[in-house]
């Protein structure tokens, strides 16, 4: 029996040595300060981007993942691997929905790289924001108006010869994927001003913001000039006619030009 008692208080000594009461919490996680988006003020069926700051202030080099939420709703994760004294911006894209919503984060998982055991990290979680995504406003009278003659225009070509509503499909479908390709292209010109964090120091680690150079506005009026450009591309109703405006308006232009040098030789 006393055998049996000092066995066992050997073995206790032995776990209370190797194994801590509490794990040493590491200095990492999100930065000071709440997450951010990319546009304030959304309307319905934007797209915007959800933004927040992770760092890593402590000696050894750390990976995980970031969830964020909107309304509890899980929207996605995001992976980060940080070295000793970095800090990265990590986001996720967001479809919005009409109404009040409220946004957060959390560090899903938290590994030591070489230990790989799951660490412990002082800040695993980041202040929420509250948005209002807008109703999406309707489109004008004119272009729902131009909408209905296009699809009237698009049964009667459908009603002719096999020949012509063929080459009536084809010019269509070509002229269609111009459409879109525009559209894609000015969508990306028009959302190349990304918000960044605010730059500082970052409990040890510096936050890295690029910043324009001076006198340089090409960024914002390439935006500028995508902005006003992409309702003509977005609506069909608008972008059609003035394709064939610009279409026979060139077709004037090389006519002309071909009729000159007969011109010149009369003289």
């Amino acid at each position: 029996m006393r055998v049996l008692s000092i066995s066992l208080l050997c073995l206790l000594f032995l776990l209370s040595g190797h194994t801590p009461l509490h794990a040493e919490e590491l200095p990492a996680g999100f930065a000071p300060g709440p997450i951010w988006v990319s546009k304030q003020k959304p309307t319905a069926g934007e797209q915007i981007d959800l933004y927040a700051a992770v760092y890593n202030a402590s000696n050894t080099s750390i990976e995980g993942s970031i969830t964020f939420l909107v309304d509890d709703a899980e929207i996605g994760s995001v992976p980060f691997v940080l070295n000793d004294g970095e800090t990265s911006i990590k986001s996720v894209r967001w479809t919005a929905v009409e109404g009040p919503h409220k946004i957060r984060a959390f560090v899903d998982t938290a590994i030591e790289r070489n230990s790989k055991q799951r660490a412990s990290i002082e800040h695993a979680t980041v202040a929420n924001i509250s948005i209002e995504v807008a109703e999406k406003e309707p489109d004008p009278k004119v272009i729902t108006s131009i909408d209905t003659a296009g699809s009237a225009v698009s049964l009667a070509l459908a009603s002719t010869s096999p020949l012509a509503s063929s080459i009536a499909q084809t010019v269509i479908s070509t002229t269609e994927s111009i459409r879109t390709a525009g559209e894609t292209f000015l969508s990306q010109a028009a959302g190349t001003s990304t918000p960044k964090y605010p730059q500082g120091e970052v409990l040890g680690a510096e936050t890295y913001v690029e910043e324009p150079e001076e006198g340089s506005s090409q960024p914002s009026l390439l935006a500028s000039a995508a902005e006003a450009l992409l309702p003509i591309f977005r609506y069909p109703a608008i972008f059609y006619p003035v394709f064939f405006i610009l279409l026979l308006v060139a077709f004037w232009i090389v006519a002309k030009r071909l009729r000159n040098p007969s011109q010149r030789r009369r003289r």
